[in-house]
């Protein structure tokens, strides 16, 4: 044991505190991915779905990162919870030297076989060229990508939500210049367009990553690097056995959205296009949900560490109840405003119109997606992490792409195709509901 450390409490002011940093760092991170289809945007519908499929297969390059980052934060808050602030210290650690090693591990296929991974999408040859110089290059950045998530879930664990906003705001400010930079080669350097995107992404994350490690080696944060006798076999298997449900769970996520991404490619560029900008639009709604399920992962994991289980079954739907009414509110805005934000985007009128009405289709899901995000933190938090395993599993096979797919075959229109999230998230929000009131997941203590 060291120096005891603060435990949250169940209080709507310090749920706020923890949530708001985690929502403006998600929103810096929508505000990227959106000035990056801005930025491409001129050079028409094929360099948007180009940025679009790079976006998420790198989302699915990054699933096993994520659920590292998601597991250890689970172990390091019950940890600092029970106050054992020197173990936290060495699990975190242990995560961030595993997802180095993971980093080169996962991206050196798809630095090596590009054009085949973005084959899989069926889409037009101009479009697969490009996305597949994207891709390339970002696998060549993944370790300062990957370095990024892990120590900043490590820092929010243990409630310093601050330092990886800063982390955040610095890389995402750099990121956005240098990819304008390097795709439209000014001040010297190459035109690179759509491949320039990513060279200049992870030119930028990666000095701001390399950086925000040098502070947390001196020990500039609360949490601090412990970098002799912290990776051993027990704690690398409290973190896989944690993790792999999570890994799992990320990338059936990522894999499915690809493959519903491939069914709306059946529909043509423009379609294609529109459900890239309008996810892209709609993140900003998204990223507030999971900005309150990375505070809902954080309060639970310390109070279940310190064997408060009432306390955290009061916060967890505090903090679902602030996610459905701030993700409400937001959604409204953004629908209000769809037909302009799409006007931003693009000039193609045909996309225009899908990605409105796209956004209002989406912006009926948030307060079932706000419950979905909130309570999976929550269970995370506590160390369950099979049940959203199953929910997304279920929600995702049954409520997107089968019925997405039976659609298809209907020849029902791109709208039926676009709707069926509404059916995903339902199912996903209902099981998920059940299991957090069940209490189940006071059993999951690590």
């Amino acid at each position: 044991m060291s120096d005891s450390v603060e435990l949250p409490d169940a209080s709507l002011t310090y749920i706020w505190r923890l949530a708001w940093p985690n929502i403006i760092t998600n929103i810096l991170l929508s505000i990227v991915s959106i000035a990056h289809l801005k930025i491409i945007s001129p050079q028409g519908a094929a360099a948007v779905a180009a940025v679009t499929t790079g976006h998420r297969f790198f989302f699915l390059l990054q699933a096993i990162i994520i659920a590292l980052a998601i597991a250890a934060a689970a172990l390091v808050s019950q940890a600092w919870g029970a106050n054992n602030k020197s173990e936290a210290e060495k699990l975190a650690t242990t995560a961030v030297i595993i997802g180095a090693i993971l980093a080169i591990i996962i991206a050196l296929p798809i630095a090596l076989f590009p054009d085949q991974v973005v084959s899989v999408f069926g889409m037009e040859l101009e479009a697969q060229r490009l996305a597949s110089d994207f891709v390339q290059w970002l696998a060549l950045f993944n370790v300062a990508f990957s370095l990024n998530i892990v120590v900043s879930g490590m820092l929010r664990a243990v409630g310093d939500v601050i330092n990886p906003l800063r982390l955040s705001m610095i890389s995402c400010v750099a990121n956005v210049s240098c990819s304008m930079i390097f795709a439209n080669g000014w001040f010297g350097a190459p035109e690179m367009g759509v491949a320039g995107l990513a060279v200049g992404s992870g030119l930028a994350v990666s000095i701001t990553t390399v950086g925000f490690l040098g502070l947390w080696h001196r020990g500039t944060f609360r949490l601090k690097a412990i970098w002799i006798d912290s990776v051993n076999l027990t704690r690398v298997k409290k973190i896989l056995h944690i993790g792999l449900p999570v890994a799992l769970e990320q990338g059936i996520i990522q894999a499915s959205l690809l493959g519903f991404l491939a069914i709306v490619a059946l529909y043509g560029t423009a379609p294609y296009a529109a459900y890239g900008i309008g996810v892209a639009l709609l993140s900003f709604s998204f990223v507030i949900g999971l900005g309150f399920g990375i505070a809902n992962a954080t309060i639970t994991g310390q109070l279940v560490g310190a064997q408060e289980f009432k306390l955290a079954k009061k916060s967890g739907w505090s903090t679902t109840g602030l996610a459905i009414g701030f993700m409400s509110v937001f959604a409204i805005l953004l629908a209000s405003n769809a037909e302009s934000l799409a006007h931003l985007m693009t000039d193609d009128m045909e996309v225009i119109t899908l990605t409105k009405n796209f956004i209002y289709i989406l912006a009926l899901a948030q307060p079932i997606m706000a419950i979905e995000f909130s309570l999976a933190g929550a269970l995370r938090g506590a160390g369950d992490t099979r049940f959203p395993l199953w929910s997304t599993f279920i929600g995702l096979l049954f409520g997107r792409i089968l019925l997405a797919l039976i659609f298809v075959k209907l020849e029902l229109g791109i709208y039926w195709i676009f709707s069926v999230a509404l059916i995903d998230f339902s199912i996903k929000a209902s099981l998920l509901t059940w299991r957090f009131q069940s209490e189940k997941w006071h059993s999951h203590k690590t």
